[in-house]
């Protein structure tokens, strides 16, 4: 539910964003890209972990 909640956050923010200077879909890529990395890192550690466990 968080990762949702931040991307659509990131989707707000990007919609905002005066794009004179750059494209709205640099600001998503910008800041969903982050979310995504860190939620995968997060989806990751936890499916090694239980990986690890259920050896045991």
């Amino acid at each position: 539910m968080g990762t949702g909640i931040l991307l659509t956050a990131a989707a707000v923010v990007s919609a905002v964003v005066p794009d004179r200077a750059v494209a709205r879909s640099f600001w998503c890529g910008l800041l969903g890209g982050g979310t995504l990395l860190v939620v995968g890192w997060v989806c990751a550690a936890a499916g090694f972990e239980a990986v690890y466990f259920s050896r045991a």
